[in-house]
């Protein structure tokens, strides 16, 4: 179908089926004209103040193929790539291919999935950045002949930037597109974390089941849902940080604790 749609000219923007588009992506791509491919990331965290697109040291993260832009003009032979190599490696994940392909014009090692992990070990860009009309830009594909750019993960979220984070909510960024991931229990658990968010409409009877709900209120107290440090009064971020910090015990450390007394509370 990809190839179907570039091979009529048409400009693609494809989506997972576990995801949701809050609002229009296309006048956002319009901003970068000279693009032939756009992808999001399952990167953890954003690395530009203006929210455009990731910085290019991002691009060491997996390319999310939940969604992406391809160029018809150009990416042709990229989509035709993709799908021959897909042939030819049956066990290779279609989301490796992708960035291991992309990664041919800028990587060093020519190692792919299994070998070296699917991004290879100490790629670099080396491609020439002129003429591009963005800094965070880059050429990729083979021979440089394409122009690739990894989409903000603020604004096109996978699951834990988007869902569990909230970074958009946090940074007060409009946000385009989330994708369900970074979560168990498969599309049942996609789907609760979707409705937890707001996202996912259920019919009325959901709330309402003929053998009833079973609700339980529990106040819980602020110094648990905010916990901040003793000693500077600044809030602790995430539980990650107990293994941000490379100096700490990280089964003691009080990120982590917080974390843990709130869910023992509950």
């Amino acid at each position: 179908l990809l190839i179907d749609l570039l091979e009529l000219g048409v400009n693609t923007i494809l989506v997972d089926a576990d995801t949701v588009l809050l609002r229009n992506p296309l006048p956002f791509f319009r901003r970068w004209p000279d693009a032939d491919v756009l992808a999001s990331t399952d990167h953890l965290v954003n690395s530009t103040a203006e929210h455009g697109l990731e910085q290019l040291h991002v691009a060491h993260s997996h390319w999310n193929v939940g969604l992406f832009y391809l160029k018809a003009a150009t990416a042709k032979p990229f989509a035709h790539a993709w799908r021959d190599l897909l042939i030819r490696k049956p066990h290779w994940w279609d989301q490796h291919a992708f960035g291991w392909l992309l990664r041919q014009g800028v990587t060093g090692d020519g190692k792919g999935p299994g070998e070296g992990g699917p991004n290879g070990p100490g790629w670099h860009l080396r491609g020439p950045k002129t003429g591009l009309s963005d800094p965070y830009l880059f050429r990729c594909f083979t021979n440089h002949s394409l122009v690739c750019g990894t989409l903000p993960v603020v604004k096109f979220a996978n699951g834990h930037v988007g869902l569990v984070q909230r970074l958009h909510a946090k940074l007060d960024v409009p946000l385009y597109f989330v994708h369900a991931t970074h979560q168990y229990s498969a599309t049942a658990g996609k789907r609760h974390r979707l409705r937890e968010a707001g996202v996912w409409i259920d019919p009325p009877e959901y709330y309402s089941p003929p053998e009833g709900l079973l609700y339980s209120p529990m106040p819980i107290p602020e110094a648990l849902l905010h916990p901040t440090d003793p000693t500077t009064g600044e809030p602790y971020f995430q539980p990650q940080q107990a293994f941000l910090d490379k100096d700490a015990n990280h089964s003691a450390h009080p990120a982590l604790q917080a974390s843990f007394a709130l869910a023992n509370y509950q």
